[in-house]
């Protein structure tokens, strides 16, 4: 989370700047949420973090430009993440 590179993944999407956001991705995470959940026990087996990490880079791609810098970094983030989660 202390990647600059992370930052526009740090919070949720603000939906009173990018409103369509929500018609064009279904499942909303980041990765404040994702810290949140693992404090609290929500996951009960990996595979359901990895999941939702996978779900960064897949908003990104779905509602950026392909090949974008967000759309990089995200990818670079999943990339991190799912190492140290496996």
């Amino acid at each position: 989370m202390q990647l600059a590179i992370a930052e526009p993944f740090l919070t949720p999407v603000d939906l009173n700047v990018y409103p369509d956001y929500v018609s064009i991705v279904e499942y909303q995470i980041d990765l404040s949420t994702i810290k949140a959940r693992l404090e609290n026990l929500f996951y009960r087996r990996k595979e359901a973090v990895l999941f939702d990490t996978e779900y960064i880079a897949m908003n990104a791609e779905a509602y950026n430009i392909p090949g974008s810098d967000i759309v990089r970094n995200s990818r670079v983030i999943r990339d991190v993440l799912t190492e140290i989660i496996k």
